[in-house]
């Protein structure tokens, strides 16, 4: 992988939660007791949802070269005639300040459709 090359893959295991975390923390100033807590990120990542990790070689040493994220989870309206529509929850997407204006969120954001 080049330095600006960016790999996106799953987050499923603590340390990469961690990792995801710290992204979380640095992205919004999120205090400990607001970010994501691990067993949440892990139910989401096998039980349908999807949690993905933007990597690059030049990323942070702190989030294990982490520099964005994406995850969402299942879910379902009630549309017309209360038919059961159902959708997927976007609820956050991250990318370090510095790390910005590389297309890394729309590739996270690609990713997560697919």
């Amino acid at each position: 992988m080049t330095p600006d090359a960016i790999e996106i893959r799953p987050v499923d295991t603590p340390v990469e939660c961690r990792n995801m975390q710290l992204v979380q923390q640095a992205v919004w100033e999120s205090s400990d007791r607001d970010i994501v807590p691990t067993h949440v990120l892990i139910t989401i990542a096998k039980n349908g949802g999807v949690v993905l990790g933007a990597y690059t070689q030049d990323g942070p040493k702190e989030t294990g070269s982490m520099v964005g994220f994406v995850f969402g989870w299942p879910g379902y309206d009630i549309g017309k005639n209360s038919t059961t529509e159902l959708k997927h929850c976007s609820h956050q997407v991250a990318v370090l300040a510095e790390y910005r204006q590389r297309g890394i969120g729309l590739r996270l954001k690609l990713a997560q459709r697919e």
